[in-house]
């Protein structure tokens, strides 16, 4: 979607800063009411007494993450070493995901 903006609005003619700032509006008018939404539908549940089901943490879904951060530390690698524009926060993103997720995994009784 953001290249896709991009795009269009540079086709326009319109500047670099600008792009980025509507991009990020954007992404906010669509993110925002659907996180608001899944919290506001969460506290209703939570107040009918009904617990949503926590994310389980097991040794496949670590390594089902291992491997998309290992492709995305890839991916970013490729293209940092082809000259195209890349951004490291979506691979440290995951990686941080990652660390969190093997961190609760060893505190987790056996």
């Amino acid at each position: 979607m953001s290249s896709l903006l991009q795009s269009v609005l540079g086709a326009v003619g319109m500047p670099e800063p600008w792009r980025s700032v509507l991009l990020a509006a954007a992404l906010a008018a669509v993110f925002i009411p659907l996180i608001r939404g899944a919290t506001t539908e969460t506290r209703a549940l939570r107040a009918e007494g009904i617990d949503m089901p926590a994310f389980v943490i097991t040794r496949k879904s670590l390594i089902v993450l291992s491997v998309i951060t290992a492709v995305f530390w890839v991916v970013f690698a490729v293209l940092a070493f082809l000259g195209e524009f890349t951004s490291l926060l979506v691979p440290i993103a995951w990686t941080v995901l990652l660390a969190f997720q093997a961190r609760q995994w060893r505190s987790l009784p056996r």
